[in-house]
């Protein structure tokens, strides 16, 4: 989308490497932001080595089966691998199928090349999804509501055993865990009294997941009701699980111990971070009906919550970590008129060897010189694609839909060289995944052209609709972790159920060229703790709960784009403490807040959505004096239908002129309709001819006297010099996406 006359960036940029006196640092070089990355660059032509992968294949009799197809990709890439140890390039050929493996392509120190791809885009399948034909029995006919056996162990659950007859009666029954801040609590009913003597007390055991310590250990003894707290545990983080398993016994006046109770998992929550997920979010288990009625069912906490997505689709999950594996089961609850019998059910069970809670249904390790094209990746438990620490890289023509957790995820394996490199994703559609759509952290070169994110982080859609709060930690359509020259070139990110983009941490040297981000639930572009320097233009962000969110960002050029009806604001700047960052290649602290800002030939509107909450710019005013002492906003257009209330600074909220004052900025910028339409034909907006941005020309310029500033100051003083709270309904509006139907934008009031 262009709608203003496009700023002259080598002239725009000058702000940027040029800092005010006042700033503390000088910006990096970014002279050409077009070359700011090569990403992968690859030789196809060089002679390789052909395998081709078709199970269809049936031989002729008495052929030599010397040269017939592989049955497996996991098969073909082992064969490649004695070609690429002698420095032989390889090329891989799938014939279009649905793959049901997990393929693991290790390193290959000499480089040679390898190629993996599919006849057509969409033909070429690779599943972690497997039938489940057999073994369902109704368990609630009124409500549709079918029974499976399930055997995984997946994480922390709250078992039920009103669902469940495995347990003796003698036993403590329907053992419950409950997560809390650095402890786990425990919960049970007594052993039914008629079939057993009177309990003088319980004893817990537990054991630590993922341990050596296989058996598990008496850690509370003589327990006299039926509930108890472990306070020794160690809390789980982002990047530890830290899990536990408990089971109880109930012991009598003789001395005489009963059978264990029914097995719980939990983990205990960091009370320092916010990346702890809730239940929903952090599970992995996913089911989906196929044939003439695909359908992503949806998980819920408790069996009676089966009932809140109707006739959607719904499941619920007794993971089988349990002494006698009998207890595992899955209840789905399927539309009307739908049986496992004519609904055929399938479940994400796929596990790469050795990698239980990293798995992908393709994973690469620390593999140089590869492209992967025209694959889809589908219904992994995890990931679609793990790339971890690889080197010049092509993705191209990829889908990586309904995967648990990130459709596709690069260089996540710290323990390795702590770096992807030269990394190029072309046409990549990552859609409708439990977590992230793309995710990539210390990644160094890297270019992402006309890819596509949307409906991602569907797993927080589940739980916001369950307990009415979207969870939005550590996710987002594309998340860019330490990330150091990029390219993000005509991008997509629609109605994700968190950001759209979200650079965070460390971004540097980034370029956004024409992102298109519509109908995100938290930010369109989020800017985090980052000393940049960035290059936003020709974008179009909309509909979002924010247009543009900085937040300890510096260095940036915020040009020729359209902010319209986002929720909140079409741009805010947080008010948070400086903030200290590492730069992972040369391992220096910098302290990084929000300074060095150009903002050039925007159009922020607010309209179709103005509320009593929303504003078109909402930033900190008190004791931010480096912000707007570096801040050089001009030739920007405003609209919105209350003018006095277009800008909030802390509790103020001030016009365009009241702005001016504030700042100093945006002396030749106007408040005006831009009198934009949407054109049906081209799918762009465009400005009517009577609109003032086909005449920039004629724009007035305000004068301002030099003590404005304090002008303002005393005109709009503060409520007894303390900052009043934000609108009453800051927090309780959200943009919500049905993923049913997509294009229909809603305003939800979150419980």
């Amino acid at each position: 989308m262009r709608l203003a006359p496009t700023l002259c960036l080598l002239a725009g940029l000058s702000h940027l490497a040029a800092a005010d006196d006042s700033a503390s640092t000088v910006a990096p070089a970014m002279a050409n932001p077009d070359a700011v990355a090569t990403g992968a660059v690859i030789d196809e032509s060089v002679e390789q080595i052909y395998l081709r992968v078709d199970p269809t294949y049936i031989p002729p009799e008495d052929t030599d089966l010397t040269d017939a197809p592989f049955k497996t990709i996991q098969s073909a890439v082992n064969a490649a691998l004695q070609y690429l140890e002698r420095d032989l390039p390889v090329r891989i050929g799938l014939t279009d199928y649905v793959y049901r493996e997990s393929v693991t392509i290790p390193g290959n120190s000499l480089g040679a090349l390898l190629v993996i791809e599919g006849d057509t885009r969409l033909g070429t399948v690779i599943t972690g999804s497997v039938p489940m034909p057999g073994g369902w029995e109704l368990a609630d006919a009124e409500k549709n509501i079918w029974r499976h056996p399930w055997d995984h162990d997946w994480g922390d659950f709250t078992l039920d055993q009103s669902w469940s007859s495995s347990q003796s009666k003698k036993a403590p029954q329907r053992l419950v865990s409950q997560s809390k801040t650095s402890s786990i609590a425990l919960s049970w009913e007594a052993p039914s009294p008629e079939d057993a003597e009177p309990t003088a007390c319980y004893r817990v055991y537990r054991q630590r997941i993922g341990t050596t310590e296989q058996d598990y250990q008496l850690v509370a003894d003589e327990i006299k009701e039926t509930a108890w707290e472990d306070f020794s545990v160690e809390p789980a983080t982002a990047f530890e699980n830290n899990q536990y398993a408990y089971y109880v016994t109930a012991v009598d006046k003789w001395g005489k111990e009963s059978r264990p109770s029914g097995i719980v998992n939990s983990r205990a929550r960091d009370p320092e971070g916010a990346g702890y997920a809730p239940y929903v979010v952090r599970r992995r288990e996913q089911f989906f009906t196929i044939g003439q009625s695909p359908l992503a069912l949806r998980m819920v906490e408790k069996p009676e919550q089966l009932s809140v997505f109707g006739e959607t689709g719904s499941f619920y999950v007794n993971d089988g970590y349990l002494r006698d594996a009998r207890d595992g089961y899955v209840l789905v609850r399927l539309p009307g008129g739908m049986t496992p019998e004519n609904t055929p059910i399938e479940a994400a069970t796929n596990l790469n060897l050795g990698r239980k809670d990293a798995s992908a249904n393709l994973y690469v390790v620390d593999k140089p010189n590869l492209v992967l094209r025209n694959l889809t990746l589908i219904n992994s438990v995890q990931d679609g694609l793990r790339l971890d620490c690889c080197r010049n890289v092509l993705i191209e023509d990829v889908d990586a839909v309904a995967n648990g957790g990130s459709g596709i995820d690069i260089n996540v394996q710290r323990k390795l060289q702590p770096v992807s490199e030269a990394v190029t994703l072309r046409r990549v559609r990552a859609r409708e995944n439990g977590g992230n759509g793309i995710a990539a952290s210390r990644l160094l070169d890297f270019r992402l052209e006309d890819c596509r994110a949307t409906g991602n982080n569907v797993r927080s859609f589940w739980n916001a609709e369950l307990n009415g709060k979207i969870f939005t930690w550590n996710r987002a359509g594309l998340r860019l972790s330490s990330a150091h020259r990029g390219a993000l070139l005509n991008m997509n990110a629609t109605g994700n159920y968190t950001h759209g983009v979200w650079l965070d941490y460390n971004a540097r040297q980034i370029l956004i060229d024409n992102l298109f981000a519509l109908r995100n639930s938290q930010a369109g572009l989020y800017l985090q703790a980052s000393p940049g320097p960035f290059v936003v233009r020709q974008s179009e962000i909309s509909q979002n709960e924010v247009g543009l969110l900085i937040s300890n960002a510096r260095y940036g050029l915020i040009a020729d784009n359209l902010f319209v009806d986002n929720l909140a604001a079409q741009i805010e700047i947080l008010n948070r403490p400086a903030r200290p960052v590492v730069d992972w290649t040369s391992q220096e602290e910098e302290t990084v807040r929000a300074e060095n800002w150009t903002w050039r030939d925007n159009i922020l509107v607010g309209q179709n959505t103005w509320s009593p909450r929303s504003a078109l710019i909402r930033a900190p005013y008190d004791e931010w004096d480096l912000f707007y002492a570096t801040l050089d906003s001009n030739g920007n257009l405003w609209w919105c239908p209350e003018p006095t209330r277009a800008v909030q600074l802390d509790d103020q909220r001030v016009d365009l002129s009241g702005w001016q004052m504030a700042s100093g900025q945006d002396l030749g910028s106007l408040f005006a309709d831009p009198k934009l339409r949407f054109n049906d034909d081209t799918g762009e907006t465009e400005t009517a001819p009577d609109s003032p941005l086909n005449n920039r020309s004629a724009w007035p310029v305000a004068e301002l006297p030099e003590d404005h500033r304090q002008l303002f100051e005393a005109t709009h003083p503060t409520q007894d010099g303390v900052a009043a709270p934000a609108d009453a309904a800051g927090d309780l509006m959200k943009v919500i996406v049905n993923p049913d139907q997509p294009e229909v934008f809603q305003v939800k009031q979150m419980k």
